[in-house]
């Protein structure tokens, strides 16, 4: 039979013996943040509504962030002019470095002549993306399809990655979770839908910085998808299409 370890009582700075509780098990707290949708039932209704707050204060501070980190990468013009082999082909970029502007192009002689003409509207391009094509957005694949879903996939990317991060910089960042939600949650509303992308409307640049920068509020769809935004990697000094590979430059781009 195995004997109980005697343990000497502790003695304070007066000489007088404390006894020693027994250490007790250490349990890991949950963040309120995290709480399921079951769990915030049995919370007080003000309770809940201060958990959503701070939940939208902190995704908010999130995209500030990005937008922070987006301002330093687009000060060092690092995406710059040329021609980038994307997964379903090659596409264009252009515009002066440093400027506001990126513009996103695909030549019709590398896709049978298919075209989304000179300023490629996002309604054309998402009616040739399906959800099953939406995780070619995100990680180096190979492009599957028809030559026109290949090349709006290529627009996507850039437009996506590049031109609007370099328009409203930090924004690449909220797209991405937008497409990763997408993704996850067939229901949510798609990544280039004007409803959770305020880029792809009318005087959307302006609409999108205001929503990076804390302007204009998440709304809850926005919200909902920043729960699926990297903690750290996209916000990398990389641009996230570069480093992933998506975008690969065919020569060296120009200043």
């Amino acid at each position: 039979m195995a004997q109980e370890r005697a343990v000497a009582p502790r003695v304070n700075q007066n000489g007088v013996a404390e006894s020693r509780a027994p250490a007790q098990p250490s349990i890991a707290t949950p963040s309120p943040l995290a709480a399921s949708p079951h769990q915030l039932a049995h919370i007080p209704a003000t309770g809940v509504a201060v958990l959503q707050a701070a939940k939208k204060r902190s995704n908010a501070e999130r995209l500030r962030r990005a937008q922070r980190r987006g301002e330093k990468r687009k000060a060092r013009d690092a995406v710059g002019k040329g021609r980038y082999m994307a997964p379903g082909g090659p596409i264009t970029i252009s515009g002066g470095p440093g400027g506001r502007q990126r513009i996103v192009q695909g030549n019709k002689q590398d896709y049978d002549q298919e075209t989304f003409g000179a300023m490629p509207a996002y309604a054309d391009i998402k009616k040739e993306l399906p959800d099953s094509a939406l995780p070619e957005l995100l990680a180096r694949t190979r492009a599957t399809g028809p030559q026109r879903r290949r090349l709006a996939t290529g627009l996507a990317i850039g437009l996506s990655h590049v031109a609007e991060e370099h328009r409203s910089p930090g924004s690449g960042k909220f797209i991405r979770a937008l497409i990763r939600r997408k993704i996850r949650e067939p229901k949510a509303p798609h990544p280039f839908d004007a409803v959770v992308n305020p880029g792809v409307g009318a005087n959307g640049p302006q609409k999108l910085r205001d929503l990076v920068s804390g302007t204009t509020p998440l709304n809850p769809d926005q919200d909902a998808a920043m729960g699926y935004a990297s903690e750290s990697s996209d916000d990398d000094d990389d641009n996230y299409a570069l480093r992933k590979g998506l975008l690969r430059p065919q020569k060296p781009p120009g200043k």
